[in-house]
């Protein structure tokens, strides 16, 4: 299974005995390995298909893009499907950069500098897509409230566990009102209503002055915990360094947690958070 580009390879090992079996899984249908690198492998719930990125031509008949897509790998049988296509099922015309799926599987969000993903997709810029992998829709979500499309591009997303959210990491100055503090900043897409909300605020409202990152939802979906190198989300922040904070995107309200036990701020950086499966701890 060894040769000169990475592949994604699947290790299942069985309790009854030692060892294992070895799937190379960066493959076509036929078993001929990928021409070029593959990485990123993600299983779907079902345990018997595997998500990855690849850069490799040969997987599919008639992947002429000369680019990274996004495949899926049925393990049991070996087909292979390239999932980053538009909803005709044109291959795209630029890179898809990365990707997660949806707690239940039936959908993927993904970044593409491609411009033949959706119509009108005009800003030449990297942009957030959901695709449902059942009826093959694909929608842009990197988008105002009434469906603009952001002026520079965004990245950094992670799905709500009930898949009706996605909160990312923007650039753009237009996806909500008053976005005047040239940074990334922490945005939610709620995908059944459409409606953007900028979350990397104080708890009035105020926009931060440096870089957010790394949204990630509690189990609920009532929080997303991030980081910042914002020194103004809460009262006496002056440590120069990046925090973990907490926004309950009901209240508002914005909390600093990367604080020792008496609630000192950290004398260093902190990256890097997740809530547990109950929602009340991050690490």
């Amino acid at each position: 299974i060894v040769d000169d580009v990475n592949d994604v390879v699947l290790e299942k090992v069985f309790q009854q005995v030692q060892g294992g079996i070895v799937t190379l899984v960066s493959s076509s249908i036929d078993g001929i390995q990928g021409n070029n690198w593959s990485n990123s492998p993600v299983f779907l719930p079902d345990g018997i298909h595997v998500a990855f990125m690849s850069y490799a031509s040969n997987l599919i008949p008639d992947d002429t893009n000369n680019t990274t897509d996004i495949f899926v790998k049925n393990i049991q049988t070996g087909a292979i499907e390239r999932l980053s296509v538009a909803l005709n099922g044109a291959q795209l015309n630029d890179a898809s950069n990365e990707f997660i799926l949806s707690a239940d599987g039936t959908k993927m969000a993904f970044s593409s500098q491609a411009s033949n993903l959706v119509q009108g997709d005009t800003n030449g810029q990297s942009d957030i897509f959901v695709k449902d992998l059942i009826t093959g829709s694909v929608v842009l979500v990197s988008t105002t409230t009434n469906g603009t499309q952001a002026n520079r591009s965004s990245q950094d997303f992670a799905f709500s566990s009930d898949g009706k959210k996605i909160a990312f990491v923007g650039f753009a100055s237009n996806l909500v009102p008053n976005d005047t503090n040239n940074f990334g900043d922490v945005f939610v897409k709620d995908l059944i209503t459409g409606v953007t909300t900028r979350i990397s605020t104080t708890t009035n409202g105020g926009q931060a002055n440096n870089y957010s990152r790394g949204p990630s939802f509690s189990p609920d979906g009532t929080k997303v915990v991030f980081q910042s190198d914002a020194s103004n989300l809460v009262e006496n922040d002056t440590n120069s360094g990046s925090d973990i904070f907490i926004k309950d995107l009901i209240t508002g309200n914005l909390t600093r947690i990367s604080t020792a036990s008496d609630g000192a701020q950290a004398n260093r950086f902190s990256y890097g958070s997740i809530f547990s499966p109950d929602g009340k701890k991050v690490a």
